[in-house]
């Protein structure tokens, strides 16, 4: 296992150049580094697809609305006003 913090976007490739692991992965946005891969080791690379699409879908069964832990505390519900009926006038 290996630790990388992300300040050096190479890490990885650079620790397979030094036999410190067995496999890695070529970062694609660094020009210099699929250079020097394509010419240390141009009959060893596997290229796979990366047209891929993933889909998620769920459904509300139970129809209420529930809150997340950090959601803001909504007030509550408004209570109608009262309508007076008004007497219909003999016809």
């Amino acid at each position: 296992m290996t630790y990388s913090d992300g300040k050096d976007p190479a890490q990885n490739f650079n620790m397979f150049v030094n036999g410190e692991v067995t496999s890695t992965t070529v970062n694609q946005s660094l020009p210099e580094v699929v250079a020097k891969a394509a010419e240390l080791y141009p009959d060893n690379q596997y290229k796979s697809m990366t047209t891929a699409t993933s889909y998620w879908g769920a459904f509300n069964w139970d129809r209420q609305m529930y809150a997340l832990y950090n959601d803001p505390p909504s007030p509550p519900p408004a209570r109608p006003t009262p309508r007076r009926l008004t007497p219909r006038p003999p016809f």
